[in-house]
């Protein structure tokens, strides 16, 4: 830029310091030293030089993650308490522990928990002793199951463009299988588009309701 002047370099250089230290927390590094080094070459010309230790790196010490509801022995959630980062006795990294938490909501989500919540998500760190602790508890509730499926497509007769569907009605909910779904119905070529969406779920008889929407494909090629 063309408008620096030593006092606006003054201001840069603690501006880059506070960065610098913001951007080492997330990896655990809450007390690092900064150092900057600001020197003129010539007219409009700087050289900025910024020397970081990170100093001491703050642990994990404590990883409360609790399931429960109805998918507490589902064995994807399970799979997440196993394969989680965030582990006592690791460096701290905040993209550890909202990982977890994504993976947590996102599965229950893709599963079919649409009731589920985070009833506690915390991320306690305490610079002074080098320790965090981590808190994520959810509640799944209910699982919903598959309802009934509309189709609304003029290409093939309803009974074949039903044996592409890969679930069944009050079977338990997967938003994998509509995707799988889809890709059967593209790959038939009988439709140049094809949309399978999930509808508003039913909380009273917990099921969700499909609807496809399909545009017939040119006949001839």
């Amino acid at each position: 830029r063309d408008d620096l002047d030593p006092a606006l370099v003054e201001r840069l250089q603690e501006r880059a310091e506070r960065e610098a230290a913001a951007a080492m927390r997330p990896f655990g590094w809450y007390e690092p030293v900064i150092r900057t080094e600001i020197t003129q070459l010539n007219a409009g010309n700087w050289r900025a030089r910024i020397r970081v230790e990170p100093g001491r790196r703050v642990i994990v010490e404590d990883v409360d993650l609790v399931i429960e509801g109805a998918g507490a022995t589902d064995p994807a959630f399970l799979a997440i308490r196993r394969d989680t980062p965030l582990r006592p006795g690791r460096p701290l990294r905040h993209a550890d522990y909202d990982g977890t938490k994504t993976s947590l909501l996102r599965t229950a989500a893709n599963l079919g928990y649409l009731d589920a919540k985070l009833t506690r998500a915390e991320l306690k760190v305490d610079p002074p002793s080098y320790s965090a602790a981590a808190t994520l508890h959810l509640e799944t509730g209910e699982r919903y199951r598959f309802g009934a499926t509309r189709i609304e497509q003029d290409a093939i007769n309803e009974s074949l463009a039903r044996r592409y569907l890969r679930y069944r009605e009050n079977e338990p909910f997967d938003a994998s299988e509509l995707l799988r779904t889809q890709f059967a119905l593209d790959d038939s070529q009988y439709f140049s588009t094809v949309e399978v969406l999930p509808g508003d779920p039913d909380r009273e008889n917990l099921v969700v309701p499909v609807s496809i929407r399909a545009e017939p494909n040119r006949r001839d090629r």
